[in-house]
């Protein structure tokens, strides 16, 4: 096939919301505002499973982190249970803004993956 956008060595245009970088891609992956510590914390302490029957699940969220550090495009992978599937997804829609990801020092889109896990005390 020919070429597309982007394959250039002009490549500004690479990251767009729909094409979003990824942690292989950029040079700086986005953080959350205090870094990991912070974001465990922040999980910890937002995240609310609106159902008693769930004592202990995981679930990986994906979701974009735009180029003013907005969380867009949440999704969870659906391997859990629907009512904690939702409760991560909420929880990660409730984030701060995050520090975009960098690109040849420009911040671009970028997709991330985090696991969410929940166990009752």
């Amino acid at each position: 096939g020919t070429p597309g956008p982007g394959t250039g060595e002009n490549d500004s245009a690479m990251f767009t919301i729909d094409d979003p970088g990824n942690r292989g891609t950029v040079d700086v992956i986005p953080e959350f505002p205090g870094g990991q510590a912070a974001l465990a914390r922040f999980i910890q302490e937002n995240l609310r499973v609106h159902n008693e029957d769930i004592t202990e699940a995981k679930e990986q969220v994906i979701f974009v982190i735009d180029t003013d550090g907005s969380v867009v495009r949440v999704k969870s992978r659906g391997k859990s249970v629907k009512d904690f599937r939702e409760a991560a997804e909420r929880v990660v829609r409730a984030m701060p803004k995050w520090e975009p990801a960098k690109y040849k020092g420009r911040d671009v889109p970028c997709v991330m993956v985090l696991p969410i896990e929940f166990k009752t005390q």
